[in-house]
């Protein structure tokens, strides 16, 4: 766990504001940058205290188990199995034909790929084992009623976005980057604020997206690909706090993200459409 020993006390959220409030909290130190981690700071000024980096070791098996149910999120979406006692979603409904047993991974594979992504935020935290499985209970709901009706999609993707607002609050500063120009972060703000504004956005984008369905169920994909637009930013912002704010490049890519989803949308309900002609 990341730990760190200021004046005898050994506190997470004293490791948090050292490292991320800048010059604020001891007169003369100098807080390390956004995302700088471990014994790069090698000498601080007197009464300023130390920090200890947690060990690489203990955050591998939580890198491994991430990356595999990433690694099978994106097995059961690109790789076209057919039904068997082994690999896959194995309910009743996918063993009434091939359509819905690949269709069923697929749906299940997308939602496990989001998992083993947001998981990699977690990792050496008390958050990582309640996440994993919180996510991978609306995973499995999601495909398992995902026929039912057309919010279940939307509804699973915003249920993702409050649990990673939820797991998050814990484990942030509480002054954290939430503006960047390029790769560097110019603007400071209270995670508390910050998270709830997330929320706050993501809920009006879901209620936006249960009107679509109900009267333009044509347009949904556009909501769902916003809402995974949304969650998408505040992942990378989440992490850019913990590993540098150069990860922000990646979240510019989240609209490539969201282009490649909503066209799989679209493709997916022409299929569905063939097959129900």
């Amino acid at each position: 766990m990341r730990s760190v020993t200021i004046d005898g006390r050994t506190d997470i959220e004293n490791y948090i504001n050292w490292t991320i409030n800048n010059a604020r909290y001891r007169g003369e130190c100098r807080a390390p940058a956004i995302g700088e981690r471990g014994p790069r700071v090698k000498e601080a000024a007197p009464g300023c205290g130390t920090y200890e980096n947690h060990e690489v070791n203990s955050m591998i098996p939580g890198i491994i188990l991430s990356l595999l149910i990433t690694a099978l999120g994106a097995i059961f979406i690109v790789v076209p199995f057919k039904r068997n006692r082994v690999l896959g979603l194995r309910i009743r409904s996918t063993y009434e034909s091939e359509v819905i047993w690949r269709r069923k991974n697929r749906y299940f594979g997308f939602f496990l790929l989001l998992t083993g992504l947001l998981l990699l935020l977690f990792i050496d935290t008390a958050y990582y084992a309640p996440f994993l499985l919180a996510a991978i209970a609306v995973s499995f709901l999601a495909a398992y009623i995902e026929e039912r009706s057309p919010i279940v999609t939307p509804l699973a993707i915003f249920a993702l976005s409050l649990l990673t607002c939820l797991c998050a609050y814990s484990v942030l500063p509480e002054q954290m980057a939430i503006h960047f120009t390029g790769l560097h972060a110019d603007g400071w703000g209270a995670k508390t604020s910050y998270l709830l504004a997330m929320a706050a956005l993501s809920s009006i984008i879901f209620l936006a997206s249960v009107f679509v369905a109900r009267f333009r169920e044509d347009a949904l994909p556009i909501m769902n690909g916003t809402l995974l637009l949304l969650l998408s930013l505040n992942a990378f912002v989440i992490a850019a706090q913990f590993y540098g704010e150069q990860l922000i490049a990646f979240g510019y890519l989240s609209l490539v993200v969201l282009v490649v989803f909503i066209a799989h949308q679209y493709l997916t309900k022409v299929r569905q459409s063939g097959v129900m002609r």
